[in-house]
């Protein structure tokens, strides 16, 4: 039987690009949400130029997608919302002051940008996926830094030694308190 990895966190964390390398690394299968939400019209509207998903039709078409016997990475910041058959969650985690710079590169609007740096500052996804997953399921990777680095504790995740990975050890408080005081 093939080991489900599922990875997610907020727009800019680098979950394609990280779900990208290692898929190449281990040679394992990447499925992205956001590519299922496109292909198969599993979204109900745009709001702010944005497909807005359907997340119980997502959740059947990724279900549906899932090769038990083949290693598959699951990829999107969906994934936090919704609960799958998956071995292990890795949420990437990334400092909300760099986090901003990336999405203002990408071009997001700063009404955008704000949303998806408060999320992450407010460990949005980590929380929504302890709420989906059982307890030693879930983990978190800060992708502040090195790529390497990042990709390195995944796979280390992978290979089943990700304890040091377990929710709890990311914080980005004193960033929200900078923020609130409007310290830089």
């Amino acid at each position: 039987m093939g080991m489900i990895m599922a990875i997610t966190g907020v727009p800019g964390t680098g979950k394609s690009t990280l779900a990208d390398l290692l898929g190449e690394r281990l040679g394992w299968e990447v499925l992205k949400a956001n590519d299922l939400v496109r292909e198969r019209r599993l979204w109900t509207k745009k709001e702010r130029g944005v497909l807005v998903a359907d997340m119980e039709k997502l959740a059947r078409a990724i279900a549906s997608s899932i090769a038990r016997d083949k290693d598959m990475i699951l990829e999107g910041h969906l994934i936090c919302d919704i609960r799958i058959k998956a071995d292990a969650v890795v949420v990437l985690r990334t400092n909300p002051n760099v986090l901003r710079k990336r999405l203002m590169a990408r071009g997001y609007s700063a009404k955008k940008t704000d949303e998806n740096v408060m999320a992450e500052a407010l460990d949005y996804c980590t929380i929504r996926a302890e709420g989906k997953y059982p307890r030693g399921k879930v983990y978190e990777v800060d992708t502040t830094g090195s790529l390497n680095r990042s990709l390195l504790s995944i796979v280390a995740i992978a290979k089943g030694k990700g304890k040091k990975f377990f929710p709890g050890k990311i914080s980005w408080r004193k960033e929200l308190e900078r923020e609130a005081l409007g310290v830089k």
